[in-house]
């Protein structure tokens, strides 16, 4: 006569610990989740907002009301405000005045 084949409990194989391999890969990856959760804490809070340098460098001339906006960091964005209307773009005649708006 056999002797009769032992039972398994389900609940038996939830208690079980994982196997020796997998005990040092969870620890690396676990190492692993907070080195790369420092590095990108660590990006976020280096990334300073842009500054312009230029402080409103280029100034638009309107032909038709005789009216200078001085409110272009860029040439390229004076020009296509003034695309179609007329008029002219330059630098900034008063370079004092445009160091007092880079402070503030």
């Amino acid at each position: 006569m056999q002797p009769a084949a032992k039972a398994r409990c389900p609940s038996a194989r939830k208690n079980r610990r994982p196997p020796k391999w997998r005990r040092p890969l969870s620890k690396l990856f676990t190492l692993l989740s907070i080195v790369f959760a420092g590095l990108a804490g660590a990006d976020y809070l280096s990334v300073a907002p842009s500054v312009s340098t230029n402080a409103y460098g280029y100034c638009l001339q309107d032909n038709s009301s005789a009216m200078r906006t001085c409110s272009f960091d860029t040439l390229e964005q004076c020009i296509v405000v003034i695309s179609g209307r007329g008029g002219s773009c330059a630098r900034h005649p008063w370079p004092a005045e445009r160091a007092a708006m880079a402070a503030n």
